[in-house]
């Protein structure tokens, strides 16, 4: 979103990064409250970066004072983390604040206390999941402090949050995909700068009743890579991800030919998934065609390579089309599909690396309008609202 902002709007947003603090000794809100202020002490004297080269990423220097960073206190109350912010946080009122994957807050406070902090025409909630509503945590919705719109990362969450969250007494989530790009220090033109294929996510486990498994269906591929015999001989693959190799269970004839990645800088990660052919998805569970966004998805239009895509995978993902991906044939498995990438001509390749860096600015521009109409209807709302009080009084 930051990139959205500053590219397609030419704004210079303020940003602040929220991370776990430790958890407090002491049981009392007191203490939770002293651990907070220290914190909030702390962070003003020295500040710290986000973490995996985000600034460089994003062009920014290491001492820029665009970027605060917030420690979040556990077992924190409302009013406790407010008045931390207050301390830190003074740049309102501001005409807009747009908050990250609140449903990911284990505090379940900071996007509305900023909020109160800051004084916002428009709050914005930018939503990676959506099967928060079924269980009963979307705290955001509750009582905002400001005009809130509620935005989702993809058709397909929006579709799902909009589904589970009327009981809320919301009818519309619009959905926007703003995406950073990266820039890499060469720029690949031919085939000759790409090698093997990526899989990318945290090595994550998931468990429902009569299941479970790892969010990247690893357990699928080897089997098709062992039946491919010398077919797939020189297919290569890279997993870039936080966990430990041994979760990947690779065969032991297989180990020469998967690399496994954990915890590179940005830069570092992608660029491994630039300089690949294409990005796996390897879907452990159904979640990402149903619920949330794959983070594969926003790999693949950060770094312009080419996801391959079921025609379900399609069908969810509707902004994709067929230029954007190598799209998997009926009946055809993983394995079949990158061995037809490895033949396919460089001219093929390159046309699909190009659209989508065209898709990911059309993308930018389309979250840009969305971000200026829910702007332009907040502020009516305030300055009819200011009327409305100065008549009364």
């Amino acid at each position: 979103m930051t990139a959205t902002v500053r590219e397609h709007l030419n704004v210079q947003p303020n940003l602040v990064w929220l991370e776990a603090a430790p958890k407090p000794r002491g049981k009392s809100k007191t203490a939770a409250l002293r651990r907070q202020s220290a914190a909030a002490t702390a962070q003003q004297q020295q500040q710290r970066e986000p973490p995996f080269g985000l600034l460089e990423w994003l062009g920014d220097d290491s001492n820029s004072t665009a970027w605060s960073h917030f420690p979040l206190v556990a077992r924190t109350s409302a009013s406790q983390m407010e008045r931390a912010m207050r301390s830190q946080l003074k740049w309102g009122p501001i005409d807009c604040l747009i908050c990250i994957s609140p449903e990911m807050d284990s505090s379940k406070l900071a996007c509305h206390a900023a909020a109160r902090v800051l004084q916002p025409k428009l709050i914005v909630v930018l939503l990676h999941r959506a099967q928060v509503f079924g269980r009963n945590t979307c705290w955001f919705l509750k009582k905002p402090p400001a005009p809130q719109q509620l935005w989702a990362l993809a058709p397909h969450v929006a579709l799902a949050a909009v589904n589970s969250q009327r009981m809320h007494g919301m009818d519309t989530v619009d959905w926007a995909l703003p995406v950073a790009p990266f820039t890499p220090s060469t720029t690949c033109a031919s085939k000759s700068c790409l090698r093997g294929f990526a899989i990318q996510g945290t090595l994550r486990r998931w468990s429902t009743l009569g299941a479970s498994g790892l969010a990247r269906n690893f357990s699928g591929l080897w089997p098709q890579m062992l039946h491919a015999g010398d077919a797939a001989v020189h297919l290569n693959i890279t997993v870039l991800g936080r966990g430990e190799r041994a979760e990947l269970r690779v065969p032991p004839v297989l180990n020469s030919r998967v690399t496994f990645q954990s915890g590179l800088p940005y830069m570092e990660f992608w660029e491994e998934i630039y300089t690949s052919y294409a990005l796996l998805p390897l879907f452990g569970n159904n979640w990402y065609l149903s619920m949330r966004i794959s983070s594969t998805v926003l790999a693949s239009l950060t770094t312009c390579v080419p996801i391959i895509a079921t025609r379900e995978f399609l069908k969810v993902y509707s902004f994709f089309r067929p230029e954007h991906v190598f799209q998997q044939e009926p009946g055809e498995d993983e394995v079949g599909a990158m061995l037809r990438v490895l033949r396919m001509d460089e001219a093929v390749i390159m046309a699909k690396r190009r659209a989508l860096c065209e898709l990911r600015q059309q993308l930018g521009q389309k979250a840009a309008r969305l971000l200026l109409r829910g702007l332009a209807e907040a502020v009516t709302g305030y300055d009819a609202g200011c009327s409305a009080a100065s008549a009364a009084g």
